[in-house]
């Protein structure tokens, strides 16, 4: 199995994305793309702004990558796991994080994309602030 790991400060290139996790074995490609919206919570956004210390963030996704694989009834299914996530300055429209799986089935790969992502919420110093039409703060 393969994985790729990256915190980037340009535009994520799902191409590029999808290149890394095509292979002969996979009958299945899951990508999960995160995009900045315009609403948070009634308040209209203007930009996102996202801040990460870098290593330990990639140290945290992949130990994430990791555990969740584990946890998977036939992990050895999975060929390629890729995530990329962005930082700095982002407008509305404009993706802030991407999660690609490849594996021998969709199930085995949906699930662990989706199990991926909201560990990620939870534990990996990124941070999040936000510019709405009524100010600014950290989310």
């Amino acid at each position: 199995m393969k994985n790729e790991i990256k915190i980037i400060n340009h535009s994520i290139e799902i191409v590029k994305v999808r290149e890394f996790l095509r292979n002969n074995r996979s009958g299945a490609i899951v990508i999960f793309e995160g995009v900045v919206r315009e609403f948070n919570k009634g308040e209209k956004i203007k930009n996102i702004t996202y801040e990460a210390y870098e290593a330990m963030a990639i140290k945290e996704i992949t130990k994430i990558l990791n555990e969740q694989r584990k946890k998977l009834t036939n992990n050895n299914e999975i060929h390629s796991i890729c995530i990329h996530h962005r930082v700095g300055k982002l407008n509305v429209g404009e993706t802030s994080i991407i999660i690609g799986v490849s594996s021998e089935h969709r199930e085995q790969a949906f699930l662990l994309c989706s199990n991926i992502m909201d560990q990620i919420k939870i534990s990996v110093p990124i941070w999040k602030f936000e510019m709405s039409e009524n100010g600014t703060y950290w989310v």
